[in-house]
């Protein structure tokens, strides 16, 4: 495969090689007028393990891995790596070796790892976790520094984190989340005296749309404002170095720069810059698969001057290095160490003066050494090994709407942050279909989806799918293994039921806003509601008459029944100042007042003649 440019120039060619299987044993890139080939090499084990993959040039190995063991469940319990370091390519390798371990009780969460340079000890970090995969406590140490030694985390009744206590040095990050579970900002305090750290705003999609994140330099403040097409994919976005926000001044066309993606399928072709009056390409890479730039032309500064480049990647897919068509280093590029979970370990600076936005899993990256990670319906922030937002698909996904690969990226990745591993996808298929089409048959879609999925976890069909299909293709003593483990994992079951019904219901709320929305147009007829902050307000209606409903006001903690003067019936006018339609008000049925009854929520209390005409109740009460 090749790729040119606009006026006929080639940037790169790749070839690959393939064994009896179709698995991709020999990938070489070689770079426009280049004096040497980047090629990986990889082979597998009997078992169908990856047993070594090495990227080497004429130059020497600039990254290689080697396992050194599983476990029988092909989880990688150790391996050694040779990694690129410095600015002289391969005669400045580090070699490292690393360690690993996982939960016990057939979760199969990632729990400790350990990591040598050169044989001494260099860094290592351990996790625990509640019994819905957040997680309680980390303890990271590094030869290269670390923020806290002991970290200890709190959440919501939704898994939302809410904070993070450190002992050694003393401080503390406080998290904020909107009521759709979107995080808002983060406030550390040391001393006592709160400093925001970072502030994020989202789409009515409740896709990330700005981010105030720190650098690895001090005082030095990433900014990035995006937007998305119909379809959820990111295709513009600003960035720029500063300090503070101020919400009401977001950027302008006259300020620039602003960055276009133009994708091929699920991957970015080539990003094109509009700054001022010019435009130029900034970047159009060369992809091998999903997340998978291998090579590209960079733009070096503001467009003056381009370079090409191939990359070096690691087992997980991330960005380790850069290779010119010389055979040497490219040092304008920054790239740093990553825990498992893609936490940087040793960063500094703000970025090189050339940025590939190849970042952990080869994954959109836009700020070398802060910020977030895009994976296409949500953005992860890998400080803390979990998304930002709730999983688009609800319980399909899993029990833990923030959790990233069930806790395990040794094993796993989510490019495109919904999809736990197989058969768990089995029923996100169908929920996934459902959020893409929308309207009645996809809300059903959707829901049936998350409770198809919930039913799945509660009674062990996922783990035993996933055993049986290991049994069936051969791989006996780990399907056994995986099979032993639903005993082992048995003990969480009750507890995760538990939520998992709780959060089905919740899964049939958001996908009945589709429903709801659909029937939502002027000329519907609304009820009053009353109790709770915006219903106190005059902002809160439904299409259910709320005394048609048994015990409606007590499964919402409302002291006496709705009924009588407390309803008020009006014709919805306008949909101009609707701010949400949800299913959002409790029902007595479900579990713990589960959501059920769709609720209009207004931007402010609707004036009659305008938004709504008042035709019966007990009158007009704001």
């Amino acid at each position: 495969m090749a790729r040119h440019d606009v006026t006929g120039s080639r940037i790169g060619r790749i070839r690959w090689a393939y064994d009896r299987g179709g698995r991709d044993t020999l990938r070489a890139v070689l770079l426009n007028n280049a004096a040497t080939e980047l090629s990986t090499r990889k082979v597998f084990d009997a078992e169908g393990r990856l047993d070594l993959m090495q990227t080497n040039s004429s130059a020497g190995i600039w990254y290689s891995f080697n396992p050194g063991s599983y476990d029988l469940a092909d989880k990688l319990l150790s391996a050694s790596t040779v990694e690129p370091n410095g600015a002289s390519g391969p005669s400045t390798s580090v070699s490292y070796g690393f360690s690993y371990t996982y939960e016990g009780d057939g979760t199969g969460r990632l729990t400790g790892t350990a990591r040598n340079k050169f044989g001494a000890a260099y860094s290592s970090d351990d996790w625990s976790y509640d019994v819905f995969g957040n997680r309680l406590t980390e303890s990271p140490w590094s030869t290269q520094g670390s923020d806290c030694s002991e970290k200890d985390g709190s959440f919501g009744p939704d898994n939302q984190l809410e904070r993070i206590v450190c002992s050694a040095p003393a401080k503390q990050q406080h998290f904020a989340s909107d009521a759709a579970g979107n995080r808002l900002f983060e406030a550390d305090t040391t001393s006592g005296s709160p400093s925001i750290q970072a502030v994020m705003s989202y789409t009515a999609g409740n896709q990330l749309y700005f981010s105030l994140t720190p650098t690895a330099q001090v005082g030095t403040y990433d900014q990035n404002w995006h937007w998305y097409d119909g379809q959820g994919m990111r295709v513009l976005s600003f960035h720029q170095l500063g300090g503070g926000y101020d919400p009401l001044n977001p950027p302008t066309i006259s300020s620039g720069p602003w960055t276009h993606y133009i994708y091929d399928g699920s991957d970015v072709a080539l990003t094109v810059v509009h700054a001022g009056s010019s435009w130029y390409v900034d970047k159009r890479y060369l992809v091998g698969g999903l997340d998978d730039v291998v090579a590209g032309r960079f733009s070096i500064g503001t467009g003056a001057s381009w370079q090409d480049l191939a990359l070096v990647n690691d087992r997980q897919g991330s960005t380790l290095g850069a290779m010119r068509p010389d055979g040497s280093q490219e040092t304008q590029v920054s790239y740093f160490s990553r825990n498992p979970f893609g936490a940087l370990e040793g960063a500094s600076g703000t970025g090189g003066e050339i940025n590939t936005e190849t970042g952990f899993t080869g994954a959109s990256t836009p700020n070398p050494t802060g910020g977030f990670t895009y994976l296409r319906n949500r953005w992860y922030d890998a400080q803390t090994g979990r998304f930002l937002t709730q999983d688009p698909i609800g319980l399909a996904g899993g029990v833990n709407l923030y959790a990233y690969a069930g806790n395990d990226p040794i094993s796993f990745s989510d490019p495109f942050g919904t999809c736990p591993p197989w058969p768990d996808c089995i029923a996100q298929g169908i929920a996934n279909w459902g959020a893409r089409h929308g309207g009645v048959l996809g809300g059903a879609a959707l829901y049936g989806g998350a409770a198809l999925n919930a039913g799945f976890e509660a009674t062990g069909i996922n783990a035993a799918g996933t055993a049986g299909n290991d049994i069936g293709s051969g791989h006996v003593v780990k399907g056994l293994v995986e099979a032993g483990a639903l005993l082992g994992g048995a003990k969480i079951v009750g507890a995760v039921f538990g939520r998992l019904v709780a959060g089905a219901t919740d899964a049939a709320g958001t996908a009945a806003e589709d429903v709801v929305a659909s029937n939502v147009k002027p000329g519907a007829t609304l009820y009053r509601v009353y109790g709770g902050e915006a219903r106190a307000m005059g902002r809160s209606w439904s299409t259910v008459p709320p005394d048609a409903v048994a015990d409606f006001r007590a499964a919402a903690g409302l002291p006496t029944n709705n009924s009588g003067g407390f309803v008020i019936e009006s014709r919805l006018k306008s949909l101009q100042g609707i701010e949400l339609i949800r299913s959002a008000l409790p029902g007595p049925t479900t579990p713990s007042g589960a959501l059920q009854v769709p609720e209009i929520l207004f931007q402010n209390p609707p004036v009659p003649g305008v938004d709504i005409e008042v035709t019966g109740g007990g009158g007009w009460r704001p």
